[in-house]
């Protein structure tokens, strides 16, 4: 089972490094920033967020960074965490190449008819 230390660490990162990578979706930057308002009155994951926020730093470096926080009883901010994991997970993680590509039609659903001969 997952601590609700581990929970609010892996939401961190997984918030911080969608924005880095500029993946993010709107539901997903909504879901970080709710999880951040609720994290102010804090002192170590205000300071874990200055420190970290913009980088890409992995679960276990968050969670190094707010040990010591009791977020066992804090139902609200668990709630914005999960939410947050929930949409990273809708958000793809593709990585294509196209260079020298013509013609191309990416995504889920697509379908494109192409004609080179001219």
């Amino acid at each position: 089972m997952v601590s609700a230390l581990e929970l609010i660490a892996a939401a961190l990162a997984a918030g911080t490094g969608a924005g880095v990578t500029g993946v993010a979706s709107t539901a997903v930057k909504d879901a970080y920033e709710q999880l951040k308002a609720l994290l102010q009155h804090r002192p170590r994951a205000v300071k874990a967020i200055a420190e970290l926020e913009g980088a890409q730093a992995g679960a276990e470096t968050w969670q190094a960074r707010l040990d010591g926080e009791d977020f066992e009883g804090d139902t609200e901010t668990l709630t914005e965490a999960r939410r947050l994991l929930d949409a990273m997970a809708q958000v793809p993680n593709w990585q294509v190449n196209l260079t020298r590509a013509q013609g191309v039609q990416f995504g889920p659903g697509s379908v494109q008819f192409n004609d080179f001969r001219s």
